[in-house]
């Protein structure tokens, strides 16, 4: 941490994290439509550009009413992210409970002591949403209401790397 800017990526489980992270380094991480894909925490640098890099850690995903006892086993593979300088909070912005797990995400981030950093909130799977039937979409919060809702928040797509420059530029900006 003390060599380099350190930033983590967090959020519930299966909300593009790993792919996040292999969009954005040399990847590796294993990546797969269930939950806990992500077992462990994994650690790679990230070109943020203008000669600028970050060492960017994936790590596991979070879950509504885990028992204690689990909060507490996840509270070592969650040590990066409570040392990490900042945070990108992955959310599935396609999921009708993105809400509730936004929620249940900063809950878990305040109780293991990752409550200091800058948080980045992402909302991901942008391509999901503009693909949805107009009827699906309709059941969402639009991109506005959650801008309106969380200022700063980023559109990104994880797949096709939507939003990727903006959120390279937020990081940067955090540097200084």
């Amino acid at each position: 941490r003390a060599e380099h800017f350190t930033v983590g990526i967090v959020g519930y489980t299966n909300a593009g994290k790993s792919t996040l992270f292999n969009a954005l380094t040399r990847g590796g991480a294993f990546a797969a439509d269930k939950l806990f894909a992500t077992l462990m925490t994994r650690v790679e640098r990230w070109n943020i550009g203008g000669a600028n890099g970050v060492m960017l850690s994936d790590t596991v995903g979070f879950i509504r009413d885990l028992p204690h006892h689990l909060v507490a086993s996840f509270r070592a593979t969650l040590e990066d992210a409570v040392h990490a300088h900042a945070l990108l909070i992955v959310l599935d912005a396609s999921d009708r409970t993105a809400p509730m797990q936004l929620e249940t995400v900063r809950e878990v981030l305040d109780e293991v002591g990752a409550n200091t950093q800058p948080r980045i909130l992402l909302l991901n799977k942008m391509d999901r949403i503009a693909a949805m039937p107009a009827d699906e979409r309709a059941s969402l919060r639009t991109l506005a209401e959650w801008q309106e809702r969380e200022p700063g928040a980023i559109a990104i797509s994880a797949l096709d790397g939507y939003g990727f420059e903006d959120l390279r530029a937020r990081v940067r900006s955090l540097q200084t």
